[in-house]
């Protein structure tokens, strides 16, 4: 199906009869088409909560954040969660993530940072600077669930 519609992208003279005349600017027409779509599909509602040492929801953020793929949307969340804190006063936080790659850029800065998240990881860190401590762990999905269901 996909390989299909690449080549009436790239022949569409021959396979869908646009004029020759027209081919570039079809071409073009679909290519933009598809950006926007791809667009679209990456501005995903992330979530954090912020609960306190007994576990109680003190907030919660929803915000759409526009991100290239998953990674950089988990790690983006992250951030958006420790910002979350920071705002609320909390002065020891441990983050929790069900991404252990964005967990472990974290924890293993800089040698482990993956290159996609690099940036976001960084700008994580300085916000944690204003914190007395926090840390990063991770946890599997189901152990953010009530995340899960607040940004639907």
């Amino acid at each position: 199906m996909v390989e299909d519609c690449v080549q009436i992208i790239l022949h569409p003279h021959n396979l869908i009869g646009i004029p020759l005349e027209d081919q570039h600017l079809f071409q073009i027409f679909v290519v933009n088409g598809i950006d926007l779509v791809w667009a679209a599909r990456n501005e995903v509602v992330h979530g954090a909560i912020a609960r306190d040492s007994q576990g109680k929801i003190q907030r919660d953020v929803t915000k759409p954040i526009k991100t290239v793929g998953p990674l950089e949307g988990e790690a983006k969340a992250a951030k958006l969660g420790l910002e979350l804190a920071v705002t609320r006063g909390f002065r020891e936080v441990i983050l929790e993530g069900d991404s252990e790659l964005v967990v472990k850029s974290i924890n293993c800065w800089p040698q482990s940072s993956e290159w996609r998240i690099h940036s976001t990881v960084k700008e994580m860190l300085e916000v944690g600077k204003r914190l007395l401590s926090w840390q990063a762990e991770h946890v599997y999905s189901g152990a953010n669930e009530i995340v899960h269901h607040l940004i639907r």
